[in-house]
């Protein structure tokens, strides 16, 4: 199965990402605990939506992802194509997939050549009216297939219903070897201080000698580097005690432009699930009119203002062993009708992590380690 089922506009020249500060913000919206989200895939989705936004609608979705949706669509554009691009090199594993799903109906021409040309998301019809359960058992299927069964449903009937008249989404799959694999044998019980204080007892992984290091006032961060020199993953620990946040740090993607030291390191193994629905974070973060039922103008999709965002929900899994990384998640999005000299680095308490695209710095994954004894 192709990335997408059109084509679309060329991927662009190389371009440093504008989304860190809202990784950053979206981050820290979560609650406390494990965190693992996509801040590439919600991002794509609230772009897609944000094409068929108009009037103090559209600013909000620009404000919330902090560049214009022209410009986002350049970029998100260009980076699908370069993430998509490294599937199947050195190892590395990496879908990217796009879709829309819309009730049949009169739908404005300029949003459907902007799913096409941006998202590669050509028109797939769906009976939200008729078979509002058909169309779920559809999505879900299509998220499943995209992340090869880490995550096999997205949806459910709560959010589809007869209302529903356009639902959006992006699946997101990586997985990646180590370019230097951690010794199995290195692998040791070690004592883990967990966000809440408490001691937990963790499979602590050693090695890595030379990795890039980065040392500011409030982040201590390593890169990791995969087999594929185009992906890394980045670790930061913070310099003080206290909840994790990344609101106001420098970003997380700095410490790729590094120099390469020794180090001795230990990282835990871990594995995280997280599923939560992003409607009051995204409200939190200033994504207000389009909940809104006659005040959101989605008047670029239908014409009028008679579609209101109804939900965007997200999920999200990791695992990092002596091997590598994989990681998936899936977003999506629906409207509804009215109606230095040797150091040491051990990561031995909360941390926060992202798998970043070296070439863009963007952040294709991210989370907050509290507890790597707890998925």
């Amino acid at each position: 199965m192709a990335i997408s089922d059109v084509a679309r506009a060329p991927q662009g020249d190389l371009a440093r990402s504008t989304l860190s500060r809202f990784a950053a913000r979206l981050l820290d919206a979560m609650p406390d605990g494990n965190v693992v989200v996509s801040p590439a895939s919600i991002a794509v989705v609230l772009a897609m939506l944000g094409n068929g936004a108009s009037t103090t609608t559209r600013t909000e979705f620009e404000k919330v992802l902090g560049s214009p949706i022209s410009a986002l669509n350049v970029e998100l554009n260009g980076l699908s194509q370069r993430l998509s691009a490294l599937q199947g090199q050195k190892g590395t594993v990496l879908t990217f997939w796009n879709a829309m799903w819309l009730q049949k109906g009169r739908w404005e021409q300029p949003f459907l050549e902007a799913m096409k040309r941006w998202y590669g998301a050509g028109v797939r019809l769906a009976d939200f009216i008729n078979d509002p359960a058909g169309t779920v058992t559809t999505i879900n299927s299509w998220a499943d297939l995209a992340t090869e069964g880490l995550i096999p449903t997205i949806v459910d009937r709560s959010m589809v219903t007869t209302d529903t008249r356009v639902v959006v989404g992006n699946a997101v799959h990586i997985k990646g070897s180590w370019a230097t694999p951690f010794m199995e044998s290195s692998t040791s019980k070690e004592p883990f201080r967990t966000g809440s204080g408490s001691r937990v007892s963790v499979d602590m992984m050693h090695g890595m000698p030379y990795l890039k290091y980065l040392q500011t006032g409030s982040l201590t961060s390593i890169a990791l580097p995969f087999r594929h020199e185009d992906l890394a993953f980045i670790v930061a620990l913070p310099t003080s005690d206290g909840p994790l946040t990344l609101t106001g740090l420098s970003d997380l993607c700095d410490v790729l432009d590094a120099e390469r030291t020794e180090l001795q390191l230990a990282l835990p193994k871990f594995r995280v699930e997280f599923a939560q629905s992003l409607k009051s974070s995204l409200t939190g973060l200033g994504l207000v009119d389009a909940w809104k039922d006659g005040v959101a103008d989605f008047s670029g999709i239908t014409g009028d203002r008679s579609l209101f965002l109804s939900f965007v929900q997200h999920k999200a899994v990791l695992a990092v062993d002596e091997k590598g990384a994989e990681g998936a998640a899936v977003t999506a999005g629906g409207a509804s009708a009215t109606s230095m000299p040797t150091l040491t680095f051990s990561v031995d308490r909360p941390f926060l992590w992202a798998i970043a695209h070296v070439p863009t710095r963007s952040l294709v994954m991210l989370g907050r380690e509290n507890d790597p004894t707890t998925h």
